[in-house]
């Protein structure tokens, strides 16, 4: 595993300081009039992460203070708490507004060589560390992220040029990003569908919904040849996984 906590320089228009990795008095606490509302991470899309490049997420938040918000630091974590945390990535935290309401912009960026394994791709939560006029931080929950590994999906039709009316053969791979090895593997096991888009339509439309990739990532369809055009797998993805959608690959029909 090669987590490790990721210190990011926090910057804000009005000199907010940081406030560091919660201590076990604070996480939780419900004390304190700190509030967090609106939170919002990367305009609600999830966030795809391929193999070996870091990728970038924004959250937008609104936190509030009857008194004053005197420090802030903003943090993702995956695991059921931030003490328990198998993920950790510091946020570079930009408020503004005036000192009882802070409107705030937090860029994250994950990379897989630093941040993450397999086994904390889903759902990572993001808090808020403030302190008001009370010298302890309190933690607040901000938000949620999803961070999918990425997938890939190739095809082939054959034979082409295909006779009317004979079998064409497509067959494709799945593959998705290992964040353990940095490279990208097979992603067994999953279900796809075949589409088709005729020669002069703009349209792919579904010709088979479920069809099964088997241990080593393939799948395999048998169609019959009666139209020029595309043919191309998509794969949906899944809690863990993004979608992915082969390029079309154009069979010419004799």
């Amino acid at each position: 595993m090669r987590f490790r906590t990721s210190v990011a320089a926090l910057g804000s228009a009005l000199a907010l300081a940081s406030v560091a990795v919660p201590t076990a008095q604070a996480q939780g606490a419900p004390d304190g009039p700190q509030k967090v509302h609106s939170g919002v991470a990367n305009g609600g899309k999830h966030l795809i992460v391929g193999a070996n490049a870091p990728a970038s997420f924004t959250v937008t938040f609104t936190v509030t203070d009857p008194n004053r918000v005197k420090r802030l630091g903003t943090h993702a974590y995956f695991g059921a708490s931030s003490a328990t945390a198998s993920g950790w990535v510091n946020g570079r935290t930009t408020c503004t507004g005036p000192d009882t309401t802070k409107k705030c912009t937090v860029v994250f960026t994950v990379d897989p060589k630093v941040h993450l394994g397999n086994h904390n791709a889903g759902q990572w939560k993001i808090i808020a560390n403030i302190q008001g006029s009370s010298p302890t931080a309190v933690e607040r929950h901000v938000t949620t992220m999803n961070i999918k590994r990425a997938t890939k999906m190739t095809v082939n039709a054959s034979p082409e040029p295909v006779t009317k009316n004979k079998l064409l053969t497509i067959t494709g791979k799945l593959t998705r990003a290992n964040f353990d090895s940095l490279g990208y593997g097979t992603h067994a096991n999953q279900t796809v569908a075949l589409e088709f888009r005729p020669a002069g339509s703009d349209t792919y439309r579904v010709h088979t919904w479920s069809l099964k990739v088997d241990k080593n990532g393939v799948v395999q369809a048998g169609v019959k040849a009666s139209h020029d055009g595309y043919w191309r797998f998509r794969y949906f993805g899944n809690a863990t996984s993004g979608e992915a959608t082969a390029q079309g690959d154009y069979v010419d029909v004799r």
